[in-house]
């Protein structure tokens, strides 16, 4: 799997072994469309991120709550769900909150992080495909 790296609040990173380019950013409020953004962008309430964050793979026990369910569950427990091959479980970036996953990139935030009409500042994390950067595992 591809190293952990950490995320710069705001800030951007290029992540050659994960063929991504990560930017984060704080908002005052939710930007329009948000509701309505692609898969490789997270709106989360700012004020619940706790720190340092950093994009990682999957750990054996890792825990989060995905967004809408009832309540937690191991990420193996999400992935299995969600139907994602056992094959591409390991390539699959996981933005972490103080080793907390809180994003599993392009499928779920955690519940805990969602924005609410109680949300104050908003953390937007964009993630975009790094042509030329992919590195075959």
């Amino acid at each position: 799997p591809a190293p952990s790296a950490a995320l710069p609040v705001p800030g951007q990173r290029r992540l050659p072994a994960w063929g991504l380019r990560v930017s984060l950013q704080v908002h005052p409020a939710p930007p329009p469309g948000w509701r309505d953004a692609p898969p490789e962008i997270a709106f989360l309430d700012r004020a619940v991120v706790k720190g340092p964050l950093a994009l990682r793979g999957r750990r054996e026990g890792d825990r989060f709550w995905p967004l809408g369910a009832p309540g937690t569950r191991t990420l193996k427990r999400f992935y299995i769900d969600r139907r994602i091959p056992r094959s591409a479980r390991d390539g699959l970036p996981v933005v972490t909150d103080d080793d907390r996953p809180m994003w599993v990139v392009g499928h779920r935030i955690d519940q805990r992080y969602r924005v609410t009409s109680a949300t104050r500042s908003v953390l937007e994390i964009r993630t975009e495909t790094s042509a030329g950067e992919m590195e075959e595992g």
